[in-house]
């Protein structure tokens, strides 16, 4: 009997830490699309950079899309294939940094408006972008400011998304189900405001050093469906009746 339940116990063990290392999720990847989404961006879906400005201190034109006056807002699109993440299943985010890289020698100071990261639908293409297309999505919920570091001369500029909120956790389990999910790059930023002449220039992942591409981390849990956790409770009490057997 002590041999049977020995061999019961360990490989319950051994399921169990099968099991824990499956419901993990690492996730890293540079973006697998890019815009940048203004009515006069030369080569919108293929540049090397994406220009984000707003108008009188608001980051996202209200009339919807496209903007009612197009010079006065400009997007960073940027979307992800969620390889890894398997539709269906829920996840808890453990930690998830989101970062860009602003062209060398930015204007701007820290104490100028942020840099925002929100939700954005799915329903573009990089490949096919239309900028008067009225269906491209307009940027939504706010879910982060960018952490800027201070500028170094001559050098890219890091920008980072903490997003391990409950926000972003929701945000990334509805994107799983279509394998696809996007943000949009925003900023209050005015160049013909008060901040006369500044706005954010990042780089895209056609520029050649993909070093600088837009980048996001993602470390997630699967949220255990309620069979696993009876496989545990019953884990716990073979495991009990082991330790009074052996006694």
């Amino acid at each position: 009997m002590k041999t049977r339940l020995s061999a019961v116990f360990a490989l319950l063990i051994m399921m169990l830490t099968l099991q824990a290392v499956a419901q993990q999720v690492n996730y890293s990847s540079i973006d697998s699309a890019d815009v940048y989404a203004h009515l006069r961006s030369g080569d919108p879906a293929y540049g090397t950079y994406m220009g984000v400005w707003g108008f009188n201190g608001v980051s996202v034109d209200p009339a919807g899309w496209p903007p009612t006056d197009g010079d006065r807002y400009a997007h960073g699109y940027v979307q992800w294939q969620l390889s890894g993440f398997t539709p269906g299943v829920q996840y808890h985010v453990t930690s998830a940094v989101m970062t860009v890289y602003q062209l060398k020698n930015p204007k701007w100071t820290n104490s100028n408006p942020d840099l925002e990261l929100r939700t954005l639908g799915s329903n573009w293409s990089e490949a096919s972008w239309v900028y008067s297309n009225t269906s491209n999505p307009v940027p939504g919920q706010l879910l982060a400011f960018g952490d800027r570091s201070v500028p170094v001369v001559d050098q890219h500029v890091p920008i980072t998304f903490n997003l391990n909120s409950v926000d972003f956790e929701n945000y990334l389990n509805s994107s799983v189900t279509g394998g696809v999910m996007s943000f949009a790059l925003t900023t209050p930023m005015d160049p013909g405001g008060p901040t006369s002449g500044l706005f954010y220039t990042l780089r895209t992942r056609d520029y050649p050093d993909q070093t600088f591409a837009p980048k996001l981390v993602i470390t997630a849990e699967v949220v255990p469906e309620p069979g696993t956790v009876g496989v545990l409770l019953a884990f716990g009490v073979l495991a009990a009746a082991y330790r009074r057997h052996k006694n």
